[in-house]
């Protein structure tokens, strides 16, 4: 079968040796140590065989005040027609859990229940669990329910065992209403129980408080979540885009009080937002094994490298009236920083064609590189996207040291750490 290009959707992170991965080999973030297991995945998809990137040169930026990065020269190899050996799925434990996860996992913000039809979302569910893919995640805000509504269509038309998927979905804005939005014991649980009507299913394995409710006493919210899990409408919970102290504060309420602990936080991480998952995180991966489901790998497919220049019409940056959409567009078009972010994502390009993937499939596979990373959800608005991106299973096994090491120049906005004054 021949490639079939396919564009991506945005949707949905101490001193190292000179050669050293920036992930290097990491403390497990559950109590099964590095217990990943795999299921081979056909891919009709192709990918060149990469080579250490031996010709870099370096160039002055065409932008006042912004540094030299290095900038890889592409290869002129021609590109392999040759088929990719099969892919293999990784399924790796979600946190201080029994869970398995497929390491990536389908996101549906902007695309199921509106931008996709309900038979386009049902071949995208069809293709991405016959490629391995078992994690699938939502929210009552997508789509104003709908996505949810359709999400459940799919699977039940799909006829599999409730045992051979994972589902979350995430409670916060559920309407209007004063008691329809936040983390009220009430909303919780009357929020949980219109999801689970909607997705047509007894329970979801993992309910996410979608934001922190800082009007809403954090023992309410843990005692809330606990009862969902003990009636049985949900198994685990998490968070998502929660500060560390929050997560912090959270475990220890559930811990004074013997109450379930959240097993996951799901916030955006990519090339080009970084810190909160490589940096304010980090006491809890080893105080609570906090487990990761990252979104945006992406950014709304600004690292595809599909808005150099311009704003395509039918684009996600072109939506007019979506609050995030809008946030990324004015710092890519607007901002100062603008003109520098689209620099790197020309080098992030480059690179990617050096490798032999597309840069969609490299931003991927930066994200899967991070060890502390139990899943990355990506979106898709057709099947072939998946079948294109979900190679980055392959790509990442080849992030070796040196291309790292390339990565890590272009983008020069490695998280500085915290100071050790015994280091001093």
């Amino acid at each position: 079968m021949s490639h079939v290009p396919a564009s991506s959707p945005g949707n949905g992170g101490g001193g190292l040796p000179p050669t050293a991965s920036p992930f290097p080999n990491q403390p497990p973030t559950s109590t099964h140590e590095g217990e990943d297991t795999q299921m081979s995945t056909q891919s009709p998809h192709t990918l060149e065989p990469s080579a250490p990137p031996t010709i870099i040169t370096t160039e002055p930026s065409p932008f006042a005040g912004h540094r030299s990065l290095p900038i890889p020269v592409p290869s002129t190899r021609p590109r392999s027609t040759s088929p990719l050996p099969a892919t293999r799925m990784q399924y790796r434990y979600l946190g201080n859990s029994g869970l398995k996860v497929s390491a990536i996992g389908l996101g549906s913000w902007l695309t199921y229940g509106g931008q996709v039809s309900p038979e386009i979302t049902y071949q995208c569910i069809r293709t991405a669990f016959r490629l391995g893919i078992n994690y699938f995640d939502t929210a009552e805000i997508y789509s104003n329910g709908q996505c949810e509504a359709v999400l459940g269509m799919a699977l039940k038309k799909l006829g599999c065992a409730r045992s051979e998927f994972v589902i979350s979905t995430k409670i916060f804005w559920g309407g209007n209403g004063p008691n329809e939005r936040g983390l009220s014991r009430k909303h919780i649980i009357e929020g949980l129980r219109g999801s689970l009507g909607r997705l047509q299913l007894e329970y979801v394995d993992i309910v996410i408080a979608h934001r922190p409710d800082p009007d809403t006493p954090m023992e309410e919210i843990v005692r809330a979540f606990d009862f969902v899990i003990n009636q049985g409408m949900a198994l685990y919970w998490g968070t998502s885009e929660w500060g560390p102290q929050q997560i912090t504060y959270a475990n220890l309420v559930a811990e004074r009080l013997g109450l379930i602990k959240p097993i996951m936080e799901q916030p955006q991480y990519n090339m080009l937002n970084r810190d909160r998952v490589e940096k304010e995180y980090l006491p809890l991966y080893r105080d609570f094994r906090l487990g990761l489901v990252t979104w945006s790998p992406l950014l709304s497919g600004v690292l595809t490298g599909k808005y150099l220049g311009s704003i395509p019409e039918g684009t996600r940056l072109s939506m007019p009236s979506h609050v995030i959409v809008n946030r990324i567009r004015h710092k890519l078009v607007s901002a100062p920083e603008g003109q520098v972010i689209q620099d790197k994502v020309r080098r992030v390009v480059a690179i990617a064609d050096q490798i032999g993937c597309t840069a969609a499939q490299l931003a991927i596979a930066w994200c899967l590189h991070n060890g502390r990373v139990n899943a990355v959800l990506m979106g898709a608005t057709n099947p072939q996207q998946i079948e294109e991106n979900i190679l980055a299973l392959t790509v990442a096994s080849r992030l070796t040291g040196e291309w790292d090491a390339v990565l890590e120049g272009v983008l020069a906005n490695k998280p500085e750490l915290t100071f050790n004054y015994r280091d001093a």
